[in-house]
């Protein structure tokens, strides 16, 4: 039963993410590059949820081809990013900023044979391999130790989130950690509604945890949009500008605009842990307890302004470590992998 479940996850995530590669590839369309990076960072939820499960299934290595498509798609949707919120922002306030605009689009060109380059090395029938040594790592196992593993892993994802709740005031650094953590955390909590919860279960915990990363996200992409536009200003210092005086004002409403993102993230982060607190989740979690290091890959992705795939797990943690249990599958008789399904290439 949770096999099969996790099984069709798996098929429909693989079968999403070369559709968007696809277009994505042909037509460097900016909503494919979108939508398959968030794909693929659900779908090493689901790896790190299956090696939580069976530590025999390494996550780290299936995805390593997909990191590379990921990470090199990451410059691009930067940039588009910034585009859209140039371009809102000249609708709004009718700034003038054609010099920035134009340079953005510059640097987009730039980034397009990279992505090319990664996108004619991926080969989407690594799929159909991946499935296999799902396969056995959890057909090996009993549905009720896969459940209860399942369960663990949520809980420890929560738990290093209600464990921020020990500092008194957050860095910069904290709040590109708990963007990660709770995005993942979130597409963790999607998988264990569909397969081992009713649907209709956790909605409460999966809205609390979808605001926290939506106002970090936002924040994040005026976070980027500043240090492009720094860039974009030294470059072009001494040279005339249409009009400079708009590229200040802008500066001042990104600055204006994460003040107020921080304070939404605030209100979310209060709703949370009284939803934690309701639920029973603070009893088990030490309010002395330090946040779990998020990782050096991390920093990687912040330094990078890409969040790139495999950096954010690049360095388990101890207590990640000690929390999974080893065991050693064996394979299985008979289980339907994606080509069984419908697994055609796009």
């Amino acid at each position: 039963m949770y096999l099969y479940c996790l099984f069709e996850i798996y098929d429909q995530r693989q079968k999403t993410i070369k559709a968007l590669f696809g277009q994505a590839r042909i037509y460097f369309d900016v909503d494919s590059i979108h939508d398959m990076r968030v794909e693929i960072k659900r779908l090493r939820a689901l790896f790190n949820l299956i090696e939580w499960i069976n530590p025999a299934f390494q996550a780290k290595k299936e995805l390593a081809d997909i990191r590379k498509l990921f990470k090199a798609a990451g410059k691009l949707r930067d940039n588009h990013v910034q585009q859209e919120l140039a371009e809102s922002w000249t609708e709004k306030r009718r700034y003038e900023l054609s010099e920035y605009l134009n340079d953005l689009k510059r640097i987009e060109k730039q980034s397009r044979p990279s992505f090319a380059k990664a996108s004619r090395k991926f080969d989407t029938g690594i799929f159909t391999g991946i499935w296999k040594n799902i396969r056995p790592a959890l057909a090996a196992l009993p549905p009720e130790q896969i459940r209860a593993k399942a369960e663990e892993r949520l809980r420890f994802m929560v738990d290093r989130l209600i464990a921020y709740r020990s500092k008194e005031n957050f860095l910069e650094e904290d709040y590109h950690e708990i963007r990660i953590l709770s995005k993942e955390t979130r597409y963790t909590l999607e998988i264990i509604r569909r397969c081992f919860a009713k649907e209709e279960s956790l909605q409460d915990l999966d809205d609390a945890i979808r605001k926290l990363h939506q106002a970090l996200g936002k924040w994040h992409d005026d976070d980027v949009g500043l240090t492009f536009l720094d860039t974009f200003l030294l470059d072009y210092e001494g040279e005339a500008l249409y009009r400079r005086s708009d590229y200040l004002r802008l500066i001042r409403g990104l600055e204006r605009e994460k003040s107020r993102l921080l304070g939404d993230f605030e209100r979310a982060w209060r709703a949370f842990l009284k939803l934690a607190d309701r639920h029973g989740l603070m009893e088990k979690t030490a309010p002395e307890a330090a946040p779990e290091d998020a990782g050096e890959a991390e920093a990687d992705e912040r330094a990078a302004n890409a969040a790139d795939l495999g950096a954010e797990s690049e360095n388990e943690s101890k207590a990640e470590a000690e929390a999974k249990n080893g065991n050693d599958p064996a394979q299985p008789d008979s289980v339907e992998g994606p080509e069984s399904v419908g697994d055609d290439d796009v």
